[in-house]
């Protein structure tokens, strides 16, 4: 019983905010197989990141503890996380005839970033239902917030004739950047080998997830007032 309570407790949050992020996208809605099929694709992209994770991770970075710290959180997490699920999204919708507005970067790549924080967190919640309940309320929306904030850039590289990869590097380096400054706080205040003097840092993860939703919301704002513009709204 204990098994099937962690896997709806590990899903439910992931499904939730899906359905928050489709009825953000309220002038052209997306049609529900595309967004449920770019939430299979970031449950797939958890493949390639944890393959190439745990390679890395098999690596000592280095003996100084911040340096290595530093290097899980934004390299080993951050940068092949993010990487591998804009990988799938660039591959399979970035030129799909549905992706027509800026909002429809921030909305499919939230909706891959929550495939993958949902797979991820089935497979925390298995040995720990506590860390999956834990991570439910933290590093799922998480994940959609830094991914929807680097979808927005996606979004404008897709309509605007500013440089495209200028404005994709912009993108995953904020959503790295995001992801990496979580995952280092969050590390630190968790470290067994650091003192427990640390501890309290990790409680840093909740004003970086409120920067990151003000941080959204913005965006949001933003190219919804592009979209109309493109409409003719």
């Amino acid at each position: 019983m204990m098994i099937y309570i962690s896997f709806v407790l590990a899903v439910l949050p992931a499904i939730l905010l899906v359905l928050y992020f489709q009825k953000k996208d309220s002038l052209k809605p997306e049609p529900p197989h595309m967004l449920w099929g770019a939430f299979g694709l970031g449950a797939i992209s958890v493949i390639p990141a944890v393959i190439i994770g745990l390679i890395f991770e098999s690596l000592e970075y280095s003996e100084n503890i911040w340096i290595s710290l530093f290097m899980q959180s934004f390299v080993t997490a951050a940068l092949f996380e993010e990487v591998s699920k804009f990988a799938v999204f660039r591959i399979v919708i970035y030129k799909n005839k549905h992706f027509d507005e800026v909002t429809d970067g921030i909305i499919y790549m939230a909706i891959v970033s929550l495939g993958f924080a949902c797979f991820e967190n089935v497979m925390y919640s298995v040995d720990d239902i506590f860390t999956g309940l834990l991570r439910a309320f933290t590093a799922v929306p998480g994940h959609a917030i830094w991914s929807g904030i680097m979808g927005y850039y996606i979004g404008r590289a897709r309509f605007s004739k500013q440089s495209e990869f200028g404005l994709i590097f912009a993108g995953l380096f904020l959503g790295i950047l995001y992801h990496g400054a979580y995952d280092f706080v969050l590390f630190t205040g968790t470290n067994e080998a650091l003192s427990e003097d640390y501890s309290l840092i990790a409680l840093l993860i909740i004003p970086i997830l409120i920067l990151g939703v003000i941080h959204l919301h913005i965006l949001l704002k933003k190219s919804k007032a592009i979209d109309k513009v493109m409409l003719g709204l």
